[in-house]
């Protein structure tokens, strides 16, 4: 029976390691691209020349400006620094006060003059003045001019010619072009550093104003510039006409500062949109040139990455997702949300840094191919190996299933398949877990991978194989070179077998329990001992009296009593033998007589009254206290060979003249019978010991089989009751049986 279960543990344990060797093909899908870094660094360089192509056709351009924008309105960490710009606005204020558009020169002569009375560093004018006037207030507008730092707006017109300033207040001296760039979706983003027409070359107004701020840097021909707009047309310190040419000379808003004065109120055509423009609402050109010149004396410029650059910054934005993907094994929401968030920060760190205009969308577009192009190839190379791996579990279940082409149809079978397989695992595995014998295996680094539940009872923690062998109480142990010969170790006072056999790279141990059986082997040696010992007085006796009567002629009297002699030993013998049957059907459970209902009061009177006439020889008397009705499920001839002994074992060792108390019935605890004696009680050594076959007290000089207490409790466990004692030395000893109710009873 071990051999045949250790050999099923082994089968059932092959086929759960098989299921695990078959999931080795799914780890090997997940880690298709792990082996093939050079793949990712194609597929990073393929997304970036797919999203190179849409740069250079301008497709991502109508994307870039609005996201562009919003980075610039983002709260800088930078301060847009000290102001040195102002405006003044003819604004619906001045109109209201001072007249409509277009202004007298003699009022602009007079405003300009209060501008340069209120400490103005310079005076940049956003008003074309190419028409001459009334003599005497060009004049007077001139001499105004003349008498400190200024600069005259002029534009191109639509035929492409210079509306410069008139001759009498400087012409192209002063001049500066107030053109701007306008993109197609009607956002002002760039000026260019200068404009040419008829061999007239201009620098941009917010350029000479910067220049009169204190600027020194140089300008680039031909080329614009993006101000970063840090302080915003909005935010520039800005005055009414009214309120200069009221006279209010106690204002220092204008002191030192370049002054822009221009048109402002509601109707002008002197109005732009602007990146920070709130709801793309128009700005006064004016404010838009100073936030400009702003921008430009502070060095805000922003600067388009070069191509290179950005070629460089694609690749490495798509080949971050490929490296996110070999990591995680599968890209999920938030690992793009990750690189969006990286490109974001990167992006807002290039503007505020170094005043570098990242694509963003260009980058998070790379990413996104990158993204689909792995997931294609990886989903094309998954789908060959699901291929195989559903060709593979067909021929394995010999399915009359096909592995089909779609990928519904892969869907289905592959369910259909991993039913079967987690069904027969669960068989397999609820075998495993029924048998008897532990099993356990482990990989080739000696770590567990399967164990069943009797192992777990035997061994308690799942140890590693290093650990199995060296856990033995005798010294560590070695899988034998045959796996048909077990190994016998010592673990936890149990005496188990194990069988080892190799399995692929792995061990496998089957597990048994040989405690009970060392222990049956050695009780019945024991018994055997016993038995032989025990019966080898009275054979002894029975054939010395036989040798007796051979060898020699006796009386009557003589041949009487060695007959009774004969009997006696005969009698005892047989009584013996009777009751050793007797254990040993109890103990195996063989005792086919049915339980009764026995009322144990009624009983126990009975059995008192026949062994009275024993007590009465030693002149003890028998205290009864068994009234009412305690009735108990129990096999009568068993509970009166439990009440004689008892009683019969207190007469035996109690002194004459003294007294044995018994009692039964229902009590608080339930239906008890009790003996109690006055002999000379049992030592406490030997309590542990008084229910043993063939014990027997030592030193109390009583004959008997040793049996009798044995029964007792082979008797009282079968029937589910329980006995104990309690002595004191010299003062005499109680037996107790507690019994259990029917309703116990029958529940077991």
């Amino acid at each position: 029976m071990g051999q045949k279960g250790a050999q099923s543990g082994i089968a059932l344990a092959r086929g759960l390691s098989t299921d695990a060797e078959e999931g080795v093909a799914t780890l090997r899908m997940r880690n298709i691209l792990k082996e093939s870094p050079g793949r990712e660094i194609v597929l990073s360089a393929l997304a970036m020349l797919l999203v190179s192509l849409a740069w250079a056709f301008g497709a991502l351009v109508p994307l870039e400006r609005p996201v562009a924008d919003i980075l610039i309105r983002l709260p800088s960490p930078k301060s847009p620094g000290e102001g040195s710009f102002a405006a003044v606005l003819i604004d619906d204020r001045a109109i209201d006060r001072f007249g409509p558009l277009p202004w007298a020169r003699e009022q602009l002569a007079e405003l300009i003059g209060s501008i340069r009375r209120l400490g103005a560093r310079g005076v940049v004018i956003d008003i074309l003045l190419s028409d001459s006037g009334f003599e005497p207030a060009d004049f007077r507008l001139a001499q105004t001019i003349e008498d400190g730092p200024t600069i005259l707006a002029a534009t191109l017109s639509t035929e492409g010619t210079w509306i410069l300033p008139a001759d009498e207040f400087g012409g192209i001296r002063h001049a500066a072009h107030a053109n701007a760039e306008t993109e197609g979706d009607g956002v002002i983003r760039t000026f260019s550093y200068s404009k040419q027409s008829d061999n007239i070359s201009l620098e941009a107004m917010s350029i000479a104003a910067a220049r009169l701020a204190g600027w020194e840097g140089s300008s680039s021909p031909g080329l614009a510039f993006r101000p970063d707009f840090l302080q915003r047309p909005t935010e520039i310190p800005h005055l009414s006409a009214a309120d200069v040419l009221d006279g209010d000379t106690r204002n220092t808003l204008l002191d030192k500062r370049v002054v822009f004065v221009g048109v402002s109120a509601a109707g002008s055509t002197d109005q732009f949109i602007t990146p920070v423009s709130r709801w793309h609402r128009p700005t006064s050109g004016v404010l838009v040139h100073a936030a400009a010149a702003s921008s430009v004396l502070r060095g805000g410029l922003l600067q388009p990455l070069r191509a290179w650059h950005s070629w460089v910054a694609a690749f490495l934005a798509a080949l971050s997702v490929q490296s996110l993907r070999t990591r995680a094994g599968r890209l999920r929401g938030r690992h793009l949300g990750l690189v969006a968030l990286t490109i974001m920060g990167a992006s807002l760190v290039a503007l505020w840094a170094l005043h570098i205009i990242l694509p963003v969308v260009g980058l998070l577009l790379v990413a996104m191919v990158s993204a689909f192009f792995r997931e294609v190839v990886e989903s094309r190379d998954v789908q060959a190996e699901t291929d195989k791996i559903l060709r593979s579990l067909v021929t394995e279940w010999r399915s009359e299933h096909r592995a089909p082409r779609g990928p519904q149809g892969r869907l289905r079978l592959a369910r259909l398949l991993q039913e079967r397989v987690i069904t027969d695992r669960n068989v397999r595995r609820t075998l495993l877990d029924g048998l008897g014998e532990g099993v356990i295996l482990w990989n080739e680094e000696g770590r567990p991978l399967i164990s069943n539940q009797a192992f777990g009872r035997l061994w308690g923690e799942i140890p590693t194989l290093s650990e199995m062998l060296h856990a033995s109480e005798t010294g560590r142990v070695e899988p034998p070179a045959e796996p048909s010969r077990p190994v016998c170790l010592e673990h936890q006072k149990r005496s188990l077998e194990v069988h080892f056999e190799k399995l692929g790279d792995g061990h496998l141990a089957v597990v048994r329990d040989r405690s009970a059986e060392k222990e049956l082997d050695r009780r019945r040696r024991e018994m055997q001992r016993l038995v032989s010992h025990e019966l080898k007085t009275p054979l002894a006796s029975l054939a010395g009296f036989g040798s007796l009567l051979e060898r020699y002629t006796l009386t009557d009297q003589e041949l009487r009593k060695t007959a009774g002699l004969i009997r006696s030993e005969a009698e005892r013998l047989g009584e013996m033998v009777r009751t050793f049957l007797d254990l040993e059907r109890l103990g195996a459970g063989h005792w086919d007589e049915e339980r009764v209902l026995v009322n144990l009061p009624a009983l126990v009177n009975e059995r008192c009254k026949v062994l009275s006439a024993v007590s009465r020889e030693k002149r003890i008397k028998l205290s009864v206290k068994a009234d009412g009705s305690a009735s108990i499920p129990w096999v009568p001839q068993l509970l009166v060979q439990v009440i004689d002994n008892l009683i019969g074992n207190a007469i035996k060792f109690a002194p004459e003249d003294s007294r044995i108390c018994v009692e039964a019935g229902s009590g608080p605890n339930g239906i008890i019978f009790s003996v109690t004696d006055s002999g000379p009680g049992i030592p406490t050594e030997a309590l542990p010991h008084l229910f043993e076959r063939f014990y027997r007290v030592p030193g109390t000089g009583t004959q008997g089989s040793g049996l009798g207490l044995a029964l007792v409790r082979e008797v009282v466990e079968h029937h589910q009751a329980s006995v104990s004692v309690e002595s004191t030395v010299e003062k005499g000893s109680t037996f107790t049986v507690r019994f259990p109710g029917p309703e116990i009873l029958e529940e077991a």
